[in-house]
Formats: structure tokens, sequence, C-alpha cells
């Protein structure tokens, strides 16, 4: 049997497929509609060297496309069968959501066909497609019929937008040093177009904050408009990806574990030089919590940490539950607040850029009015844009008085205290 035939028999697993969607989500299949198959063909070329990269070398171009055709075509049967069990049928239902968002219906089962990567041993698509999708085979789509759909899907983008193959750097750890060597190199190839060098800049700020023990047998990779970066370093444990948020770049880590998430998954280590919002119970103590409740660990599931700065993900293989932790912005004054701790608080948020206009008017006020806001066992709130943040002294588990400071409609500043009146002596 040939490598080919072998490779046709062997089932996708769940991060091939995911690999499979995040990468040509991020390269807008829907908008490679044009039917130009010299260059469209680029696009799932592209798709099979970052595969390739992430350590999944069993496919190749025409095998990734069959899989594309196959999801899709199980998608548009989903959507048919929306309002009864299609979506909760189909594992990738979220996934394809994201990634056809804004196409039309008639044109779901069209996205992406006719992406001219030629099949030299005969229609692998087809067999792969009847293997996972009950025999559904797509019409045909002509260059004609491309650009239509394409016109009825998201707003049109450039070929310069397809992002070619990864450009990779091996490191023994990443310094900085040695990142600011290969951004050079990247200058001179011309590959630095201004997604990438935001994203570069972004992971030289981080880099010169985050501790050794996180900058060894990692991976990283970094997202440009038109370029992938790859720095490895070791045996990668722990995957880094910097790429543009809603905000500006964003750094994500990701842990893939054994079958099984337990305590020992989550490590000190993945939390070096984070600081937990939460000052009473961390966002690692809440994970092995999370975990500890399930006897012998957990499985097919993700665990999602957002935290501040930190969003790190642990996978086990073929998730089908996702566990999030948002802890909450609880600050410990110790016996009495202070004007120097909510000093200290402000700066922290300002540094981080976590500090919101209507939250800035709240902490003015509090500045200004402290010797209002005395006594052990409280509870100050501030609340605004959708925003809060709790400084408590004394003990965080009882206030015998609470005080609220808010913005109002008006964007003026608010404060109301509740007081306890049913106290008494716990001795």
């Amino acid at each position: 049997m040939s490598s080919m035939d072998s490779n046709k028999s062997k089932n996708w697993t769940f991060d091939e497929t995911y690999c499979l969607l995040d990468s040509l989500q991020k390269r807008r299949i829907v908008e490679r509609l044009d039917g130009r198959k010299s260059q469209n063909g680029l696009l799932f070329k592209a798709v099979f060297q970052e595969m390739r990269a992430g350590g999944f070398h069993d496919r190749n171009p025409q095998q990734i496309r069959a899989r594309w055709k196959a999801l899709r075509n199980l998608y548009a049967k989903a959507q048919k069968n929306k309002s009864g069990s299609g979506p909760s049928t189909f594992q990738y239902w979220a996934k394809m959501e994201e990634i056809m968002e804004g196409c039309p219906l008639a044109n779901v089962e069209s996205v992406g066909v006719d992406c001219g990567v030629s099949t030299p041993d005969g229609d692998l698509s087809t067999a792969e497609e009847e293997m996972d999708s009950g025999g559904m085979t797509p019409d045909s789509n002509s260059a004609t019929k491309n650009t239509s759909i394409r016109e009825a899907c998201l707003s049109v983008r450039t070929k310069s937008n397809i992002m070619s193959e990864i450009k990779q750097f091996t490191l023994p750890m990443l310094d900085l040093e040695s990142f600011l060597s290969a951004k050079v190199k990247l200058r001179q190839e011309g590959l630095l177009d201004s997604h990438l060098k935001s994203n570069l800049e972004h992971v030289a700020r981080v880099l010169d904050a985050m501790p050794a023990v996180k900058r060894r047998d990692v991976s990283l990779l970094v997202e440009g408009e038109r370029q992938l970066v790859k720095f490895v370093s070791g045996t990668p444990g722990l995957h880094y990806t910097v790429r543009q948020g809603t905000t500006g770049p964003e750094l994500l880590q990701r842990v893939q574990v054994g079958p099984r998430l337990t305590r020992a998954s989550i490590a000190k280590t993945h939390f070096a030089g984070h600081y937990c919002r939460d000052d009473f119970e961390s966002c690692m103590e809440r994970a092995h919590q999370v975990v500890g409740t399930s006897e012998g660990g957990l499985t097919n599931v993700e665990l999602k940490i957002a935290c501040g700065e930190l969003r790190l993900t642990y996978t086990t293989p073929q998730p089908q539950a996702t566990i999030e932790i948002r802890p909450q912005h609880r600050v410990n004054l110790g016996q009495a607040l202070t004007l120097e701790k909510i000093l200290e608080v402000k700066n922290s948020m300002e540094q981080t850029g976590a500090m919101s206009r209507g939250l800035q008017a709240c902490f003015q006020h509090l500045l200004a009015n402290h010797s209002q806001y005395q006594g052990e066992n409280s509870r100050i709130v501030l609340q605004s844009d959708g925003e809060m943040v709790e400084l408590i002294s004394g003990r965080h588990n009882y206030h015998s008085a609470q005080h609220f400071i808010f913005t109002d409609s008006d964007n003026q500043v608010q404060s109301h205290k509740v007081q306890d009146i049913d106290l008494w002596d716990d001795s």
C-alpha cells in the first residue's frame, strides 16, 4: 500500500482537525473564492506547512483540502438542522461558526471549493468527504460562481493576505538578544509587515519581564498579516502565540497535557511572573480546586484561565467541554485602608492598561475622600465601564461595612454605604 493510501485510510484526530481549522481561519478561507487555482493553491500548502510545524506530519495539501470540504459540508448540514440536533452532534460547530460568520447559508457548501490543489492519484478529496460526511459530494463551482459568492460573504482581502510558510528560528532559549537578532533578519528579508512588527515589539516587552523558567523548552508563534514566525527552544512543553486582539497584541499560552488533566499538570512554572487579580484565592489555586473535584483528573476538556494579562489554556486530546476561570479583582489592604495602598493599586492598574476612564474617576474620588472609608473588616467596591475592583481590609470573608463607589449614566461618581447592624462577637 502506498503512503498516500495509508494516510487516506487514517481518520483525522481532533487535534489535527482543530489545527487545520485554526490555520484556515487565520487565512480567511471564506474570502478565497476568486477561482485562481495557481494562487489559491498556496492556501492549503501554507496550512500544510503550519500543521507540520505544529507536529502533524501525516497529511498532505490534497488531504487537507479534502478534510476542509468534508467539514464544510457537515457544517452546512448542521446549519439546515440548526433548530434540531445538528449543532449538538457536530463537534466542530463552534469553530466553524467563527470561520463562516457572515456567509449566507446558501453559499456555505461552496466556500473554498475550488482552491486549485491538484490530486495526481485521483480525486482523493471525494473519498475523504464520503468517509467523513456520509457520502455527501459537493457540486463543482466555476470561477464565476465563486466570485459572486465572495461578494456575498465577508469583505474582500487581497491575495497578499495569504500567509506564506512559517519562518522558524531555533534558539537555546527565548532571550532578548537572540530575539532582536531574528527581528533584524526578518526586516532584511522584507517579511516585517505592520502586524508582525507590532506583535514582535510586544514579545520584546514581555520577554524583558519574563522569568527564565518560562523561556526554556517553549515554542513561540508570532502572527503577521502575511507571515508566521516561530521560535523554538528545546523540547517545548509550553506554547505561546502572539496575535492581534481587539485592543492590540495579546500573548496566549497553551499547555498540551496527556489523556487526563490533573493537579500535577498545573505547574507553578506556568504562572511564574504572573500577579493574580485575586489576592485571596489565586487563579492557580482555583484551577487546582476545579481539577481536584474529579478523582483521577479530567478528560476531554480544556481549561481556560483569563487573569489580567495571563491567557493560559490546558488542553487534553479531543476536548468536548470548556471550563473557564476568571478571577475577581480583589485586593488585600491588610488591616486598614491607606493612601499608599490606594496609589499602589491605581498605579499597577494603569501600567497594565486595566484602568478605564470610569474607574479612574472612582479612584480619584476614593483618594480625595479616603478618611471616610477607614475601618477594619471593610469592603470597598469600585465599579464602572463593566469592570469591578474590590478593596478589602481585615477579614476577607466578613465585612462590617461595605462601600460602593460607581459612575452613573451621566458618568458622575456616586457612593453608597451599607453598614452591618447585626454584629456579634465571634469569640
